[in-house]
């Protein structure tokens, strides 16, 4: 599973810190939401598994790749 949440809340601090007074455009959000999921396509694809956002999940425990992603993806990790 995946913690997508977290992941967007990261991206999102990123570009605050880049420029806070700054609105960011719909064309901007949509690189950023089309990156993540080239990237989670991609890693899913090299590592032969199916991802689940971890909202999705109602019962049971899956493993959190979460922090896998946050690497690829070159964001902080989380202490978590």
């Amino acid at each position: 599973m995946i913690d997508i949440n977290y992941i967007v809340v990261e991206q999102a601090k990123i570009l605050a810190k880049k420029n806070p007074n700054a609105p960011v455009s719909p064309q901007r959000l949509r690189q950023i939401t089309d990156h993540l999921k080239e990237t989670v396509g991609q890693w899913c694809a090299d590592h032969k598994v199916l991802l689940f956002s971890k909202g999705a999940l109602w019962g049971g425990e899956l493993p959190d790749y979460t922090q896998e992603i946050l690497t690829v993806l070159e964001l902080p990790r989380s202490d978590a």
